[in-house]
């Protein structure tokens, strides 16, 4: 598909975040040259976010064939987007970010409290604009999801967002397991800059399971804090 072809050329952009960058300060690093080829993102590649203020949006969308009917299973892809997103918060939070890093659930509250400033969360649309910023990495993110992303941080005192852009579920071996796999991005919302896209993958069922996002959410948190 051709966003996911778009993706791959921008490879892993993943930063040295600069040591000095503390609390959601400090001077945003440049994106990073894009790379031929997205390797699978590793345990500890996010750690430099660990001690900052992180927005978690919710999960973007479910893409691609479903052979075995996993979408299904967990209800469709609202639920199964909602599942991943509480499973990640679970896991990062078990990791002791649950007072450092911003969830879904209190981006929203911070919306519903600010309705004429903020936009909720739920409604924001970052998948296409990320897509296109990684197309063209010198230019900024679109509007209104720049402007959308940078008031949010604004109100939360932050400074990066984690989007989770991507859910797949693939067929594995000789097509009678699938696993689940995430692509996700960090954005300076400050600057409108994508600084990092890889893609963690769970493990492999033979069937629709809770085990299937509840592993993804395990390879998420390993990004920022390995276990």
């Amino acid at each position: 598909m051709a966003h996911l072809q778009t993706i791959a050329r921008v490879g892993s952009l993943v930063l040295a975040v600069a040591g000095a960058v503390a609390c959601g300060g400090g001077k945003a690093p440049s994106p990073a040259p894009a790379p031929a080829g997205v390797p699978a993102a590793s345990a500890g590649q996010l750690n430099r976010f660990a001690a900052l203020k992180v927005m978690v949006l919710p999960a973007q969308a479910v893409i691609g064939e479903d052979r075995l009917g996993w979408r299904t299973a967990a209800g469709g892809d609202k639920a199964l987007l909602a599942a991943v997103d509480r499973a990640i918060e679970s896991e990062l939070g078990a990791r002791g970010l649950a007072s450092i890093w911003i969830f879904p659930p209190a981006l929203q509250r911070s919306a519903r409290r600010n309705p004429t400033y903020l936009t909720d969360p739920a409604t924001m649309r970052a998948l296409d604009p990320i897509r296109v910023a990684l197309r063209k990495p010198n230019e900024p993110l679109a509007e209104p999801f720049a402007s959308q992303l940078r008031a949010l941080a604004g109100v939360s005192d932050s400074r990066y967002a984690m989007v989770p852009l991507e859910l797949r579920i693939e067929a594995t071996g000789d097509g009678t397991s699938a696993r689940m796999l995430l692509r996700s991005a960090i954005v300076d919302a400050r600057g409108a800059q994508v600084m990092w896209v890889g893609e963690v993958a769970g493990d492999p069922l033979a069937a629709y399971a809770p085990a299937a996002i509840t592993s993804l959410a395990l390879r998420v948190a390993d990004l920022v804090v390995t276990r």
